[in-house]
């Protein structure tokens, strides 16, 4: 880990600490309520189960603190320090619960939880827990398997070698990891850590009150904390401008839970990491490469730290409008209105998702999802897919469902292809721009002749649906089971 992202991270970690730990406080100085359930026999989704590892128990009626965590997350590894810290200060208070949310994006992530989950099976997970941890600078990001270095760490720690083995190699350990991180994004997680403190997020939007007189002083009030909020907070940074105290950014998200964060896990950038990053603030790697879109909302919660900007999570701006001489402006928020003399808007042009009606009109046996809720293969039963829509979205989920199942793309309007976006070599060189007016923005990587080679088909676009089966324009049909 290069040491600016690690001291930034440990910046992150520290406020965000803060936060819980006087919640914390507050909880365990409140008259004592029933502790969370733990949901043993329940199939529908709980913050903590039996089989649910604790490393601190505080006894009936503590406070519970649950951590979803990824042994390789750089973010995780600059909070395990300060969470021991909380956890002897809190001894005896609260009761503290990890569970396992190995990223995709993580090479050993999920080889890590297996041998920790591996050590739980011998009593011995918190000793596999810390070892990880400390040693995450010599394995994370590695893109081998480590799995021979975890086991020299449950030699070191005194394991019976012969049944931890077996506890790698046996499918139900890697089940109970999946297990975790199923249940967690059934509870909304996304990225890591995400804690839970008595079955609830902890996040900064419980300050806005405290809060929201400050901001009625502020220059200007940013909305949406994405790649343009951070951009513009910059600028006005460079301008002089101080964060927090004249500028200030809010988001509707949960706490840090940045909308790329919920988007399938394969999703890519349409841009190269040159050109997705905010100057000076590099993406580590090949600059060529495409990144993912976890890698980009960790790079966003990086550069926000640097420019000094703690953004408000968990407000929403609903409206917006003049008061007085017109020289003031009034936002109004889920939390509240709020005066301000300006109000930069950068949030994205597709947050309400939509789902033709027509699909409402299919009874087969499958799922209809719109690819805001989609996150990967497994979701999608097998069998016969209809996917909607031939922009940049569609094309990519059709190029990774290929592979698993059998694919129909629905294409009202072609677009234009580029093998990649490209943009001018030297400073001053005239991008073109896509208008939305006069054609469709094009699509990006794999052409909808790449696509047929894979064995998508090409329909046109849908024309009527019942029961289970579609109509296309053309005059062809299909019967998707999803």
């Amino acid at each position: 880990m290069k040491t600016p992202v690690k001291a930034t991270l440990v910046t992150i970690a520290v406020v965000v600490v803060m936060v819980i730990a006087a919640l914390i406080y507050v909880l365990v100085n409140q008259s004592q309520s029933a502790p969370p359930s733990s949901g043993g026999g329940d199939a529908s989704p709980q913050v903590v189960r039996e089989s649910s590892h604790v490393l601190d128990d505080g006894g009936e009626g503590a406070v519970t603190l649950v951590e979803f965590l990824d042994f390789e997350c750089e973010a995780c590894g600059a909070f395990f320090p300060i969470v021991e810290d909380m956890r002897e200060q809190f001894a005896g208070e609260i009761t503290y619960v990890v569970r396992y949310f190995p990223l995709p994006g993580h090479f050993n992530s999920k080889n890590a939880a297996v041998a920790a989950e591996a050590a739980a099976q011998q009593d011995r997970f918190e000793d596999m827990y810390v070892r990880l941890f400390e040693t995450q600078a010599e394995w994370g990001e590695a893109q081998e398997s480590r799995a021979d270095l975890f086991r020299g760490f449950a030699e070191e720690i005194g394991l019976d070698m012969a049944a931890y083995d077996a506890a790698v190699a046996d499918p139900a350990t890697a089940e109970r990891v999946e297990l975790d991180f199923e249940e967690g994004q059934a509870l909304g997680v996304s990225s890591t850590p995400t804690f839970f403190l008595d079955e609830r997020h902890p996040g900064c939007g419980e300050r806005w009150p405290v809060m929201r007189a400050g901001l009625t002083h502020r220059r200007a009030i940013i909305v949406g904390a994405g790649q343009s909020g951070l951009a513009v907070a910059a600028a006005l940074a460079a301008e002089g401008l101080r964060p927090q105290h004249e500028f200030v950014v809010i988001d509707a998200a949960s706490t840090g839970q940045r909308s790329w964060s919920s988007r399938w896990h394969s999703m890519e950038l349409l841009s190269d990491a040159r050109h997705s990053a905010l100057s000076p603030r590099r993406l580590l790697g090949d600059q060529r490469r495409h990144p993912r879109v976890d890698e980009m909302a960790d790079y966003l919660t990086f550069v926000e730290a640097g420019l000094g900007v703690e953004t408000v999570w968990g407000i929403q701006a609903t409206g917006v409008e003049h008061r007085g001489n017109g020289s003031t402006l009034l936002l109004s928020t889920t939390a509240g209105e709020v005066q301000t003399r300006n109000v930069i808007c950068a949030t994205g042009a597709a947050a309400h998702p939509r789902i033709p009606e027509w699909a409402s009109l299919l009874t087969m046996p499958g799922v209809v999802l719109h690819s805001s809720e989609y996150l990967y293969p497994k979701q999608i039963p097998v069998g016969d897919v209809l996917i909607v829509g031939g922009g940049n979205s569609g094309v990519q989920l059709a190029r990774e469902l290929s592979a698993s199942h059998t694919v129909t793309l629905s294409v009202r309007t072609r677009r234009q292809h580029r093998p990649a976006m490209s943009y001018p070599a030297a400073a001053g060189e005239r991008v073109p721009l896509f208008s939305r007016e006069r054609r469709p923005e094009p699509i990006f990587g794999d052409s909808y002749e790449q696509l047929r080679r894979v064995g998508v088909t090409i329909a046109a676009a849908v024309q009527d649906a019942a029961g289970a089966g579609v109509t296309f324009a053309d005059g062809t049909q299909a019967s998707p089971r999803s």
